[in-house]
């Protein structure tokens, strides 16, 4: 059977099996060298899907066709023209979307993630493994933050605030007695870098929250990533049981484009990522924590507006829902206040919180990353009017550490 340039058409053809034959007697630069007319190519390529070299086989790529240009204009490039080439943009895209999830900016490469889905979606599914980390991390977060951020509803006012940015408090009744969801609102009059140490620093949390009998930090799993245990104190154990939770939090740097920082924890059982429980010691009942959420929001002047949502099953079975939520309600407001006075502490005394800023110390390849990011978002570190923060701020040169 005889093929001939002009029997094919302009573009989509894929090669037949005498034109690749021609194309391995002779190199492409070769073939349009002597091709000056669509009449000498045609006599060319007959010649050659008649010889010997018709028996030949040629490993070509299977998608690859013909632009159905001619003459020395067209060079090697007529052979290219048309062909099906790898997505350069969607493979671009995937690199930029892991690159982003690496870095821990979850919402970011999410964003990308379903633009390579919509705009690649063959890219999309050659990297489906590696991209669905990406969406399955970020739709929690996203997720949980829309619960954070909804009004109304079956939400219930149980602290309202005194004065605008107060802390207030809200529970939302579940399925079954045994759940409950409370969410809590405040703007603190501390900076984003403080309220993040004391919150990174988990087997320092006795120091600062007296309700916290005991933490340990049971796995460290990336830079944002951990595994911790905490144990909260009864006030009265042989009337009701200490509690505690072996939990998994995660820290999305949003800071970027969201203009937030979030964390996401859940309760694990024992042996989920590899990683043991600690025993239950003495009057103690394991809870377990559905899901929380707390989102971090710089605000001016140095202060920092914290959300926080978490559904938690007790274990109390045996109180009235009302008392469960106004010991709830009780400890987050604490919680909140003593947050705040612990961060101005540790911002400004070099005295206050000595084992925080040794730790700091301890880590400034962490730290000099963590007051970096909110320095460069925020433009400047915040300065409080009135202070001499050169002098007493111990982040004041965290941020340019070398990373």
């Amino acid at each position: 059977k005889r093929v001939c340039v002009k029997c094919l058409p302009s573009q989509g053809f894929a090669v037949s099996k005498h034109v690749c034959c021609f194309l391995r007697r002779r190199s492409r630069a070769q073939v349009f060298a002597g091709m000056d007319s669509p009449d000498q190519q045609h006599e060319e390529i007959g010649e050659a899907a008649t010889g010997d070299a018709s028996t030949e086989e040629l490993d070509l790529e299977p998608n690859t066709s013909f632009s159905g240009a001619t003459g020395k204009e067209a060079g090697i490039d007529a052979l290219t023209e048309g062909h099906d080439s790898p997505d350069d943009e969607g493979e671009a895209l995937v690199t930029r979307a892991l690159a982003f999830f690496r870095d821990d900016k979850v919402f970011q490469a999410h964003r990308l993630e379903q633009r390579i889905a919509q705009e690649h979606p063959a890219v999309h599914a050659a990297h489906a493994t590696e991209l669905g980390a990406v969406a399955e991390v970020a739709e929690e977060a996203e997720r949980l933050a829309a619960d954070l951020d909804s009004e109304g509803g079956a939400w219930v006012c149980v602290k309202d605030a005194k004065k605008e940015g107060d802390v207030r408090v809200w529970y939302r009744a579940e399925e079954g007695a045994e759940l409950h969801t409370l969410k809590v609102d405040y703007d603190m009059d501390a900076r984003l870098e403080y309220v993040l140490v004391l919150l990174n620093e988990i087997t320092l949390l006795h120091k600062w929250l007296p309700f916290i009998g005991a933490s340990d930090l049971l796995s460290h799993r990336s830079r944002c990533e951990r595994i911790a245990y905490v144990k909260v104190q009864s006030p009265a154990p042989i009337m009701l049981y200490h509690r505690d939770v072996c939990f998994y939090a995660r820290a999305i740097d949003g800071l970027d484009e969201d203009g937030c920082v979030q964390i996401i924890a859940r309760s694990i059982e024992d042996g989920d990522f590899g990683v043991a429980h600690p025993k239950i010691v003495g009057r103690t009942v394991r809870i377990g924590v559905d899901y929380g959420c707390v989102k971090f929001i710089p605000l001016n002047r140095g202060r920092t507006r914290v959300r926080c949502v978490v559904k938690v099953d007790p274990k109390m079975q045996g109180l009235p829902a009302w008392l469960i939520n106004w010991i709830a309600t009780k400890v987050c407001w604490v919680g909140m206040r003593l947050w705040e006075w612990k961060a101005r502490s540790l911002e400004g005394s070099q005295e206050a919180g000595k084992e925080h800023k040794q730790r700091m110390d301890e880590n400034p390849e962490f730290y000099s990353w963590m007051v970096g990011r909110i320095q460069e978002c925020l433009g400047v570190a915040p300065e409080r009017e009135g202070k001499g923060a050169a002098e007493t701020d111990p982040l004041i040169g965290i941020g340019t550490l070398s990373v």
